[in-house]
């Protein structure tokens, strides 16, 4: 979706490339232009998505910020190392689980969505092959943290 502000006609998909918060996409052929320029800009100001997190960084000094007791926190100094995700695939689970082993949808889907993309349904949690897993279970045991059961992934 392309999304423009009625009152001043600001491109938001454009502003939010431009700031190394969102990836360009190619679909809208009109935009794809000021789209890939606008990441290019970012990419090459290492904003956003494109910062490097490989070094330490400089910050602002600031009164208003109190570390938590306990913490090694240092003002001034901010280091960020961003591993790689492993590209190996978890060990397969086996047909080890089902759906009263978990206490909540949200767990069983943890372990749906982690094991489906590289064996499938292993444990055959989705048994009407519709994407939600063990959907007869009570949907969270943290109301804060409740949203609509639905598909974590797509039907292989």
């Amino acid at each position: 979706a392309f999304i423009t502000r009625e009152r001043d006609g600001l491109f938001v998909n454009e502003q939010l490339v431009r700031g190394g918060w969102a990836k360009a996409s190619v679909r809208g052929a009109e935009y794809t232009e000021r789209l890939l320029e606008g990441q290019k800009q970012a990419q090459r100001e290492k904003l956003g998505l494109w910062v490097d997190c490989s070094v330490q960084q400089e910050v602002a000094d600031d009164d208003q910020f109190e570390p938590l007791a306990g913490s090694s926190f240092e003002y001034n100094k901010v280091t960020a190392v961003r591993s790689e995700p492993s590209l190996e695939p978890p060990k397969n689970p086996g047909d080890t689980k089902n759906c009263a082993d978990f206490a909540d949808w949200e767990e069983s889907n943890r372990f749906f969505v982690k094991y489906y993309p590289f064996y499938g349904d292993v444990a055959k949690l989705d048994r009407d092959n519709d994407g939600i897993p063990c959907p007869g279970l009570p949907h969270t045991s943290n109301p804060e943290r409740w949203m609509p059961k639905q598909q974590g992934l797509p039907p292989r």
